[in-house]
């Protein structure tokens, strides 16, 4: 199921029901609508619901004519046949940004677990940085001070055995393995110069080598 982001104040209100395989007419143009996946904001509606993808289905009753959502039943007025009731559901209600709509939810619904759960909050409540990088950890002193451009250079060039104990990998390995770097290479800035593809993969596979943490290999 899909809608427009909460945090657009134009988007659409009424969600809708994606095809898992969609068709493609053109590329999108540069200004337009956007579809976002909906996500379940709360446990409410099931267990371990919170943070799942919303799942839809579009089904034909047979001999079917009409449907009604009547808010504030469970039952059915006398001739009318009940194909489903839930909870009714709707947008938060002090988002000032995005309208939403009411919605019935099944009592028991279905979900897709594994969904992106809570990427949209942990990027509305991340921490304003004090700086980019910590003023000691220059790339003056990086190159000048930094494990990978005195220590490993050190090792590759006379100590063999200690560079594979220090990555796990021979220097052979590790070149062949650098052979990606311009996929991993980032751009060049006006505000910084990114990090060289050998140093992401030497902090890689240091981690995955000794277990240690961010926080200890950032004064590395």
């Amino acid at each position: 199921m899909g809608g427009g982001y909460y945090m657009h104040p134009r988007s659409p209100a009424r969600p809708i029901c994606l095809p898992s395989q969609p068709n493609f007419l053109k590329t999108s143009g540069g200004s337009g609508a956007f579809v976002y996946g909906t996500e379940f904001q709360s446990g409410f509606f099931g267990p371990k619901s919170e943070y799942q993808d919303v799942p839809c289905a579009v089904c034909e009753v047979q001999a079917g004519s009409k449907t009604i959502m009547i808010p504030g039943r469970y039952k059915c007025y006398p001739g009318w046949k009940r194909e489903y009731y839930g909870n009714l559901a709707a947008g938060y209600a002090k988002n000032n940004n995005h309208a939403s709509a009411y919605i019935c939810i099944d009592l028991k619904p279905d979900y897709i677990h594994g969904g992106n759960g809570r990427t949209v909050e942990r990027r509305r409540r991340r921490r304003q940085r004090r700086w980019w990088t910590r003023p000691w950890l220059s790339p003056e002193r990086r190159c000048s001070f930094g494990l990978y451009d005195q220590l490993m250079t050190e090792l590759r060039r006379e100590d063999r055995q200690s560079f594979v104990h220090f990555l796990r990998m021979p220097t052979e390995m590790f070149d062949e393995i650098l052979q990606v770097g311009p996929r991993i290479a980032k751009q060049n800035t006006f505000y910084r110069n990114p990090l060289e593809p050998g140093l992401k993969l030497a902090i890689t596979l240091r981690h995955l080598a000794s277990g240690a943490k961010y926080r200890s290999m950032q004064y590395g």
